[in-house]
Formats: structure tokens, sequence, C-alpha cells
């Protein structure tokens, strides 16, 4: 296992703050769908003075328990939009989770002087160990097989319910920070704890260009 660095670190801030930024960046895109009775809701849930707390969380103890409530926000935000509004709730947030991503690892791409496979898989697949997650990595030939056997979201989902939603928030997330990063990385992923496999199951390939 690598060394846990400063720089990585920093990389956990950075992905702490972004995951803390994004229920705001939800409840814009579901105003703008759907009109401001979300906000009310929204405030029903969590009040919006105890979601701004969530982002000046600094221990490790207040970070898991900021972010256990942010999942327990947005799951229940999204069960009481659906109730109302319908499937068109989906549709707004895999729009917003592909916005999101994209958003995040073209920027991590701009700051990263290569961006090959290993490289991805370093910035991506490296820190999970110590976010509480089980992975294994195996290089085959030119591709890269990632599984992981223990996900803290997917154990979540267990104690919180609202699985399918979860998928979206995090599992939806996995083909777009391989494109933002570089388009001529292929993901084909196999399986999901969250949808019920034993193991998630992922294989990270680079595009062959043919010959004329």
């Amino acid at each position: 296992m690598s060394v846990f660095t400063e720089q990585m670190k920093e990389k956990f801030d950075e992905g702490y703050a972004r995951s803390m930024r994004f229920p705001g960046l939800l409840l814009t895109s579901f105003e703008n769908e759907f009109g401001s009775s979300v906000l009310e809701k929204a405030e029903s849930i969590v009040p919006k003075e105890k979601r701004s707390g969530w982002l000046a969380a600094e221990q490790e103890q207040e970070r898991t328990a900021a972010y256990g409530e942010k999942l327990y926000f947005e799951i229940t935000l999204l069960e009481q939009l659906r109730s109302e509004f319908g499937d068109s709730v989906m549709d707004v947030l895999r729009k917003t989770v592909a916005q999101d991503e994209t958003d995040a690892w073209q920027t991590i791409a701009e700051n990263e002087s290569s961006h090959t496979l290993d490289d991805f898989i370093r910035l991506l697949w490296e820190p999970l160990p110590y976010l509480g997650f089980e992975t294994q990595i195996e290089k085959k030939e030119t591709a890269i097989h990632a599984f992981c056997f223990r996900c803290p979201i997917h154990e979540a989902s267990k104690l919180l319910g609202g699985s399918d939603w979860l998928y979206e928030l995090a599992c939806g997330r996995d083909f777009h920070n391989t494109a933002a990063f570089n388009p001529e990385i292929t993901l084909t992923r196999e399986k999901t704890l969250m949808q019920g496999d034993e193991h998630c199951e992922f294989i990270y390939d680079m595009k062959r260009v043919k010959n004329s």
C-alpha cells in the first residue's frame, strides 16, 4: 500500500469539500426544475444552518458524522421529490452528477502532466483504502482490472436505504470521471455491490487506434 502523503491529504480535503458542496448543486438543479418548494422540503429535512456546518468539519469523526447526515439528507430529499414529481427527479439527478463529476475531473486532468491509465488509477483508486474501501488492482496486458470488496457507501445504504439513489450519487460517477480525465480510457463495469453483486468489478483499457 502506498504511503499516506501530504499531497494525498490535500486530495482528500478537496474531495470532502466537493462532496459537501454537492447538495447545494443538487438543490439549485431541483429548484430550477421544480420551483422554490424544493428549498422548503430541504429545510424541513436538515436546516440550511446545519448543512452549512458540514463543510467546516475538520476532524475525522466530525467528517464521518457530517457525511452520514449528508447522505440521509440527499436520500430523504430525493424520495420526497420523487413522490411528488415522479421519474423526472432521477433525470435531473443524473445530469447534475454527470456535470459535477466531469467538471471535477477535467480540473484534475488540467493539473496533471500525464494522463495515462496508470495515472488515473493512481489518482482514483490508490487512495480508496484510506477511506475504508477494500480494493484489489490487477494489471492484465494493456488493461487494468479493479475490484472493490467493501464500500462504505454501500454499507451506508444498508442503514439508510435508498440504494437506487446512492447508486446514482456514487456509482453513477464512474463513467464520467474516466471520460473527463482522458477520453481514450474505456471502462467496462461488470458488477457493483450497490446493485446486489458480491463485489464491484471494473475493466479499464485504452482505445485502440485502427490502422488505415
